[in-house]
């Protein structure tokens, strides 16, 4: 480990931008498994906070040149002899876009390639840097100019847990070292490495059968609220209530099954929009901690066999044992809410649906309880009005709408995914208006053909004997049938589209 009286750290020599490699490692990105300079750019600029100040870093390079006064740390990976930038992967990603355009991803090129014209690139071909001994000396330094307490441009709290679970990875979970790199106490480092497993979690196969694809998404992101959830489980209320309990670098938890459907609805109001429910933030998540409890669901303490142990410094693993009383509590409860809920015929066996949806003489296509959150304004308004519109007396409007909804939803999210190219390159069309929708169906079948859940629901959407099919859809807008469209069919018809449209966007019940 370096000690204070080195001065590596003040001596630069020139390195080629071209040559640099990025680090996948640093906080600053959510994925760790980047490999292209196209990779990163995309990652930077998912979040459209990110992707203004991005932006905001170009602009300044194109006007007053790269001014390289903050330094950038280089180290030289051992296996391939290149180097990699330890601190200032984004100013150099920034220059690296600005010399090579066709690098940049689709969303941010025109703009990339519009800024490359008023820059002389050769002015950005070579960059004076800092070159660390090693990997972990690299660390250290940024320890110094990124730790908890001195942060020089903020990080995230989620990044910070990163870079030290990161860091803790990297010197075999030794805490002398880890806090005598990322200058923290032996407690701090402990706390920050609990948020670590805590958000860790989200991304297990448990929290997948009831959490959909894009809310963890959200959830993962560098712009999630960690703090509340770090404020949450700091609480005593909390951790009795809920049957936790800090020991070491171990979290135990009592009933783990339980823990695990609470958890994920307390994530899904964080990203709630629904102003009826109470606002969980940094300041409620203090003050009204018991009402946030009791609006939670409850966890049974005196269930025995279903205790957990995390430790914040192993992956987490779950066993056959704990996986299988999982899934037989989640059946047990859709069988009793279906029991509770729905004896109509029409209700397709095959699909998962949340209890709170399986009332079929309801007169709304949208329950009351159900929210969307997108930044598809179209999508928020035609959902929020279906929400709203009484079905009887307007099926056929009903029916259109919910075609039309559908249809924006899957387009939406094709696009969002950067799937389109791929779609339109497979059809050899140039324009996502000449794929029909079961087509584009088909292929993102095909991309999440490992998700049973989505390959099932496409599957009988693709049917056309199925009840609940996109010809059934097309008839509903293009046919003189009105053979289907009654109330009961029309909200059978969306609840068996439910669990998909959970895929496709960020959709909460609240019970």
């Amino acid at each position: 480990m370096v000690q204070a009286n080195e001065d590596w750290y003040d001596k630069r020599i020139t390195l080629t931008v071209d040559n640099l490699r990025l680090w996948p490692n640093n906080p600053r990105f959510d994925e760790t498994d980047l490999e292209t300079t196209r990779d990163f750019a995309k990652c930077i600029s998912e979040s459209k906070i990110d992707k203004s100040s991005f932006f905001n870093l170009i602009q300044s390079i194109i006007q007053n040149g790269f001014v390289n006064i903050e330094p950038i740390v280089v180290f030289k990976y051992k296996n391939n002899d290149k180097y990699y930038v330890a601190e200032g992967n984004r100013r150099v990603l920034a220059l690296k876009l600005l010399r090579n355009p066709k690098f940049a991803p689709k969303s941010i090129r025109s703009y990339i390639s519009a800024a490359s014209k008023k820059i002389n690139r050769d002015s950005i071909k070579k960059i004076k840097v800092i070159v660390s001994p090693s990997l972990s000396d690299a660390q250290w330094y940024i320890g110094q100019r990124n730790n908890i307490s001195t942060i020089k441009q903020s990080w995230t709290k989620l990044q910070q847990c990163r870079w030290v679970a990161e860091l803790a990875k990297d010197v075999n979970n030794d805490l002398n070292l880890i806090r005598k790199t990322a200058q923290l106490s032996t407690s701090e480092i402990l706390r920050v490495l609990r948020i670590n497993a805590f958000n860790k979690l989200i991304n297990t196969e448990l929290m997948q059968e009831v959490l959909s694809h894009e809310e963890i998404s959200i959830m993962q992101s560098r712009n999630f609220p960690v703090s509340i959830i770090e404020r949450f489980y700091d609480s005593s209320i909390v951790q009795d209530r809920w049957g936790i309990k800090f020991d070491g670098p171990n979290i135990r938890i009592y009933n783990f099954v339980d823990f695990i459907i609470s958890y994920a609805e307390l994530l899904r109001r964080v990203i709630s929009k629904n102003n009826e429910l109470i606002k969980i933030d940094t300041r409620t998540i203090t003050t009204h901690i018991e009402e946030i409890l009791d609006s939670l669901p409850s966890i049974d303490l005196s269930i025995k066999n279903s205790q957990y142990t995390l430790n914040i410094f192993e992956d987490i693993v779950f066993g056959d044992e704990i996986i299988e009383t999982f899934e037989e509590t989640i059946e047990e409860e859709e069988q009793t809410n279906e029991q509770k809920f729905s004896k109509n015929e029409h209700v397709h066996k095959e699909s998962k649906r949340s209890p709170l949806l399986n009332n079929t003489k309801r007169n709304r296509l949208v329950p009351e309880n159900v929210t969307v959150n997108t930044g598809n304004a179209r999508i928020q308004d035609l959902f929020n009005e279906l929400k709203g519109c009484p079905i009887q007396g307007r099926e056929n409007i009903i029916a259109i709408s919910l075609r039309v909804l559908f249809e924006l939803v899957v387009l939406d999210y094709l696009i969002r995914e950067n799937l389109d190219s791929g779609l339109l390159s497979k059809h050899n069309k140039t324009d996502l208006s000449y794929i029909g929708l079961k087509d584009r169906l088909v292929y993102i079948r095909t991309l999440k053909k490992k998700n049973k859940k989505v390959t099932k629901i496409i599957n009988g959407l693709l049917r056309p004997e199925n009840d609940y099919s996109i010809d059934t859809l097309n008839i509903y807008m293009h046919s003189e049938q009105t053979y289907a469209i009654t109330r009961e069919r029309l909200v059978c018809f969306f609840d068996y589209l439910f669990p998909l449209l959970q895929e496709f966007l960020v959709l909460t019940v609240h019970r």
